[in-house]
């Protein structure tokens, strides 16, 4: 593949996170920095995540969730259920994560971008995005099938496509190589904080349904339990991409030409 020079990062100074680019974050680092840009920049965080992840919960009000489980069982009928909202995350989900990374660069480096600029962008990269996530989920099911752990190895190589395909304008091979990249040397230390953020996301996800079932039945708590869980799947979008622009700059991976 033919070198693709990339643009200089190292030793530029984040308007809002100094520290970026001068220390490798740990994950107080990272929910930090990820709470102080959420704060600064609750409005077009929030409007990007009503505009995209309230739709898909629309659509998941319309999925017959107790007729799945009559027809299919429990297990199975949660299992389609949840496969659902999966393809809902990877196909539409995925518009809102990659606006809310554009908002985030933005924000380190001093630009307040909008809603509706970081979903255009967002919006244009879409194809590219869902092309690299296939190919990323072909590779990993290869390597699942053939020990498991090589399927687990190649998911936090490739933690940071989505980031790569939004930010860097790269997608298929060279986005999941670019991802790489940043990971090399540091897969462990990368596989702890990745694995860290998700076990927080999930109780964060969880933790207000957990209060809604064993509350009184009401429509309005599963109301307030649902926009709960909007509002912490954009926080936790905000922390990826602080993580991913962290790791990106101390590693100094833009400082060289993607081979």
């Amino acid at each position: 593949m033919p070198a693709m020079p990339m643009p200089e990062f190292a030793g530029t100074r984040s308007a809002i996170l100094p520290d970026l680019a001068h220390r490798r974050y740990r994950i107080h680092d990272i929910l930090r920095g990820a709470g102080t840009i959420f704060r600064d920049r609750a409005w077009p965080i929030l409007t990007v995540a009503l505009i995209v992840y309230v739709p898909i919960l629309g659509i998941l009000y319309l999925v017959p969730l107790d007729q799945l489980i009559a027809e299919l069982g429990t297990v199975q009928g949660l299992r389609t259920y949840t496969n659902i909202s999966r393809l809902l995350e990877a196909m539409i989900g995925v518009i809102g994560t990659m606006a809310i990374a554009v908002i985030v660069e933005g924000a380190t480096k001093g630009e307040a971008i909008p809603a509706r600029k970081a979903l255009r962008t967002s919006v244009s990269r879409w194809l590219g995005a869902i092309g690299t996530n296939w190919l990323s989920g072909l590779v990993v099911a290869g390597g699942i099938l053939l020990l498991v752990v090589p399927g687990v190895i190649c998911i936090v190589y490739f933690i940071f496509a989505t980031q790569v395909v939004i930010l860097r304008k790269l997608g298929g091979r060279a986005a999941l190589e670019y991802s790489k990249r940043l990971v090399g040397g540091q897969w462990w230390r990368i596989f702890r904080l990745a694995l860290t953020l998700w076990l927080l996301g999930l109780l964060a996800h969880m933790t207000p349904h957990i209060v809604e079932f064993f509350g009184r039945e009401s429509s309005v708590l599963e109301r307030v339990a649902d926009g709960a869980g909007v509002v912490v799947t954009a926080f936790f979008a905000v922390a990826h991409t602080v993580f991913f622009l962290n790791t990106e700059a101390v590693g100094g991976v833009r400082t060289t030409a993607l081979g």
